[in-house]
């Protein structure tokens, strides 16, 4: 829901968020503008749970500027894996290719470049900020990249020749998640973009830049959205440790079965060991016999026979690439070298130590 107000020199632009009806945003522009904006939330979604974007033209339609809320994008490996996140010019196309002649009705829409530079605004500080929040929720920042992001693009509307530029401080953090497993994320922070006839683009950037200077947040909803996102975070925990007691209850059944097969088969072996070390006690070999058992013993019972940390010898089920075990010996099998429960916040409560 959006509201202006009316002044001399300047109408006042209201954002209001339908759901809570409490201000999001205002800021002013210059009188006579159109303007409109939109507000949402999003379930289940504590990194964003709250989604807008405002936008206010010219008279004329002819010029026009967007602003929306943060977007925040995952991504796998090491930065400079992903293209988005190293290569400007991919991340300008592939976020904003088509929201030009969308946004903007322009047609023959043609790229014409884009730029990372390191954001002004003490970009010391914001690695230090982001590295400390991180910190605080059991992750480790390896690299965090505070950059400014700009990107062009031109087109054609009614026979002129149009530009439009999208700007944004982006934050790209490179996060260590597991054993030896990074990933990555890529925040752009308030996005916005503005873009109108080529011939008044000094005059139109420096209109918006006055516009945004008056921008301002209503502390109490950011609070509020914030409150939420713990909220959502808590519940997202909540349904984990759920999900984790059932594999523990499950894998504590599987281990009972197990056992019960592992005993059964083991006084088997031992009967055809017995039968087998009578038939060879008139001769040599009843050694190199009882060798070769305990090897079929443990190969058809599917496990291995491996060192405990915790003291002794232990059998784990070969069926899984890797094995944990804890303090309190429950074991935890998983085919992934990549994960660390000691690095998990569902499970590191308890220290967990490899044994395959």
């Amino acid at each position: 829901e959006a509201k202006r107000m009316k002044s001399s020199h300047a109408d006042q632009f209201y954002l209001i968020d339908p759901q809570t009806q409490m201000l999001i945003l205002k800021y002013k522009h210059p009188a006579g503008w159109m303007t409109s904006g939109k507000a949402q939330w999003i379930p289940n979604n504590p990194t964003l749970p709250h989604t807008y974007f405002t936008w206010a033209a010219s008279p004329d339609g002819q010029q026009k500027f967007i602003i929306s809320s943060n977007l925040q994008f995952a991504g796998q490996g090491h930065i400079n894996q992903n293209p988005l996140a190293s290569n400007p010019n991919v991340l300008a196309q592939q976020l904003f290719g088509q929201a030009v002649a969308k946004d903007y009705q322009l047609t023959n829409v043609r790229f014409v470049g884009a730029h990372f530079t390191e954001n002004p605004n003490h970009p010391q500080q914001i690695r230090q900020n982001i590295a400390a929040t991180m910190a605080a929720q059991g992750l480790r920042a390896v690299d965090v990249r505070p950059w400014i992001f700009d990107a062009e693009f031109r087109g054609t509307r009614g026979g002129k020749e149009f530009f439009v530029k999208y700007l944004s401080p982006v934050n790209i953090v490179e996060q260590l998640s597991g054993w030896a497993s990074y990933n990555h994320i890529i925040e752009l922070v308030l996005p916005m973009s503005f873009g109108g006839p080529l011939d008044k683009a000094q005059s139109l950037e420096k209109l918006v830049n006055s516009t945004v200077s008056t921008l301002e947040f209503n502390p109490k909803f950011l609070e509020f959205r914030n409150n939420v996102s713990q909220m959502q975070t808590q519940q997202a925990m909540a349904a984990m440790n759920q999900r984790f007691e059932m594999f523990r209850e499950r894998h504590r059944q599987n281990m009972a079965e197990m056992d019960a097969r592992a005993e059964a088969r083991q006084r088997e072996s031992d009967r055809r060991h017995a039968q087998v070390m009578g038939r060879g006690s008139g001769g040599g070999s009843s050694g190199g016999s009882g060798s070769m058992l305990d090897k079929w013993d443990e190969y058809i019972k599917d496990v291995d026979l491996v060192q405990n940390p915790n003291g002794g010898d232990m059998y784990i089920d070969n069926r899984y690439d890797h094995a944990w075990i804890n303090s309190d010996n429950e074991v935890m099998y998983m085919d992934s070298g990549s994960f660390n429960p000691n690095e998990n916040a569902a499970f590191n409560h308890r220290e967990w130590k490899r044994v395959r």
